[in-house]
């Protein structure tokens, strides 16, 4: 199949997809539902983003517990898949060419590195920071051509998102780049256990 790129940009017009499906073993119980102050993790993002994003929307497994915020939800339509199956469900229902993924566990993300990832040059089938061989794939823009890839590689049993790259043209954003927004990449950091939660917990009392 092919897709047309946009040949005008508007990033209002760029469909963002918040990956909320995942079962949160060291965790314990939903991330996605894990407070920080007075908000859940997922209702913090969304609020750090709707300025940005007209059309958000949460990829989800069915029986999840995430709390009913007025946007859209979308289930997985390949369960078990991990983040690949949730990118795989954005771009096979998102009418737009360039789609900007979040994890729904990343508190500290930066609405102006986000709007300046959006500002770049629209040369790539993937956007992403990276710190050396360390990669943000899920705070990262992905084009509809990836489409054909992403589905080969589940068709195949590939789950992994890194094995995406070497197949399409990815661009990346280096660590002097984003370390102008932040210089310690605390907006990259993920909730996965009950440390981790503490410490977002405590850092956001000390704002």
């Amino acid at each position: 199949m092919d897709f047309k790129i946009p040949s005008e940009w508007d990033y209002k017009n760029v469909y963002c997809f918040i990956l909320a499906g995942g079962k949160s073993t060291r965790l314990g119980f939903d991330k996605a539902s894990a407070r920080i102050g007075n908000e859940s993790l997922i209702e913090l993002v969304i609020r750090k983003i709707s300025p940005i994003f007209e059309n958000i929307t949460v990829i989800t497994r069915k029986d999840s517990q995430i709390p009913d915020m007025g946007y859209k939800v979308l289930y997985d339509l390949m369960p078990g898949s991990g983040s690949l199956g949730g990118i795989y469900t954005g771009l096979v229902r998102s009418p737009s060419y360039y789609n900007f993924f979040f994890s729904c566990d990343m508190p500290f993300i930066e609405p102006e590195f986000i709007k300046s990832m959006l500002d770049e040059p629209k040369n790539y089938d993937i956007l992403m920071p990276r710190s050396g061989k360390n990669f943000e794939p899920l705070h990262a823009i992905y084009a509809k051509g990836c489409l054909p890839v992403v589905r080969q590689l589940l068709a195949s049993g590939v789950l992994r998102i890194i094995d995406l790259f070497s197949k399409v043209n990815v661009k990346y954003i280096e660590e002097s780049q984003w370390k102008k927004f932040d210089k310690n990449g605390k907006m990259f950091h993920n909730i996965n256990t009950p440390d981790d939660l503490k410490l977002a917990q405590e850092q956001c009392l000390r704002k």
